[in-house]
């Protein structure tokens, strides 16, 4: 089970450096959207807020992001640092924002990492067959250490 979690792992990974890409950078305004070729699909940010405290350190960068296929509302969520928006291995992660000046007013925009790796899911299914065979090989090898198959280490 370790050696076909292992080839599991490697499999998802060569699949998402195939396949998968990251896009780093991406600002965004208010209402701006991203189209994401690769997967047909469009990102927009639909509201921003950055919250901030009292010294004006950035303390949050609150996101709603919405994912359409075409016209059609596929994901609505609302992200924030550490909690970022994924779908079908997808991931949509707010990193920081800016401001800018349009017509006089100051707007802020979102700054996005966009993470594609298709290869993601395996690599978990990977992962378990690792652990669950680590876990038989430790229940293996007591159990024959207590019915004596297996000589004491010294």
């Amino acid at each position: 089970m370790i050696h076909i979690g292992f080839v599991l792992l490697l499999i998802a990974f060569w699949w998402g450096s195939q396949a998968g890409f990251r896009s780093e950078n991406n600002a965004l305004l208010v209402g701006q959207s991203k189209q994401v070729q690769t997967l047909g699909i469009t990102l927009k940010l639909e509201a921003f807020k950055p919250v901030l405290a009292p010294s004006g350190r950035p303390l949050e960068m609150l996101n709603t992001l919405a994912i359409y296929r075409g016209e059609q509302l596929v994901k609505r969520l609302q992200t924030r640092s550490n909690h970022p928006l994924t779908w079908n291995g997808l991931v949509v992660i707010p990193v920081s924002y800016g401001q800018t000046v349009l017509s006089g007013r100051r707007l802020p925009y979102s700054i996005l990492t966009i993470n594609y790796d298709p290869g993601a899911k395996l690599a978990f299914v990977g992962s378990l067959f690792m652990g669950c065979g680590v876990l038989l090989t430790l229940i293996s090898f007591y159990r024959k250490r207590a019915r004596g198959d297996r000589p004491d280490i010294v």
